[in-house]
């Protein structure tokens, strides 16, 4: 859950995330809170959440603080929901408006506008390959790239944020299931190996196929079709969303690619 919060000494705009999950929360929801606060210190040249927001274009919070005299995890109600919050807040720059919902709203436009909707959908693109790429060039895996780990700022600048699944190159990890859509091949074959641990080596390619999801999301307004039985080709993922600009076909089209060593890359993209 994100708020809008003011620095009460300076006045300055930031945006709170408190940490919550539907379930009641377990340790491994509150290391992911965690490692979202020290992501920063996982990056091969950018060492200050205050320089990955102006130059990597990374949303990492700047700081976590807690509610004095409340409990770690908390069973909360809202609007005849049942949830549980962390005391974890995490304390970040301002954000506008999710990728998501914003993709939303420009497949609302009229036919007329559809020219400044595909523009705006370009911007998105390109910007996303950029974020993903300044992940590579950091040395670390993102691991959990889904439209809303994107998010705009009011002057339209896309950011990437979500790193509480961080992790460096070559590391594994076991995926959650619940990421399934937007998780490549071989991250779904790891968890569902009868052998083995179920992880998966977090690689610069399965960041590269999940931002193919994503750029396929913008265009299309969902995922692609990739589970088992699919085929592998530009006519059969846009069968059903033809008005597509044919470098973004293509582009898409290599970042799924299922060979991890065929995918292309997002540095390779730019």
């Amino acid at each position: 859950m994100q708020f809008e919060a003011t620095d009460q000494a300076t006045g300055e705009p930031m945006t709170a995330l408190v940490g919550h999950t539907v379930l009641e929360a377990t340790a491994r929801d509150v290391d992911s809170m965690r490692n979202e606060g020290l992501a920063v210190g996982l990056f091969q040249k950018v060492k200050n959440p205050y320089l990955a927001n102006r130059y990597l274009r990374f949303l990492a919070p700047f700081d976590l603080v807690t509610i004095p005299g409340k409990p770690l995890v908390q069973k909360a109600k809202s609007r005849n929901e049942v949830g549980w919050v962390k005391n974890l807040l995490f304390l970040l720059p301002p954000t506008h408006v999710d990728m998501e919902t914003f993709v939303d709203e420009i497949g609302r436009f009229p036919q007329e506008d559809r020219p400044l909707a595909d523009a705006a959908r370009l911007y998105l693109t390109v910007q996303a390959v950029r974020l993903v790429a300044h992940l590579q060039d950091e040395g670390v895996v993102h691991g959990k790239i889904m439209p809303d780990s994107f998010c705009l700022k009011r002057e339209g600048g896309l950011y990437l944020r979500d790193f509480g699944s961080l992790v460096r190159a070559g590391a594994k990890v076991v995926v959650p299931a619940e990421y399934d859509e937007y998780t490549p091949p071989e991250g779904r074959a790891a968890a569902r190996s009868r052998f083995g641990s179920g992880a998966t080596t977090m690689t610069y390619a399965f960041d590269a196929w999940t931002l193919g999801s994503v750029i396929f999301l913008i265009w299309c307004s969902r995922a692609p079709d990739t589970k088992s039985g699919y085929e592998y080709s530009v006519e059969f993922f846009f069968s059903r969303c033809r008005r597509v600009p044919e470098n973004v076909k293509l582009l898409v089209y290599k970042l799924i690619n299922p060979s991890v060593e065929a995918r292309l890359l997002a540095l390779q993209a730019i």
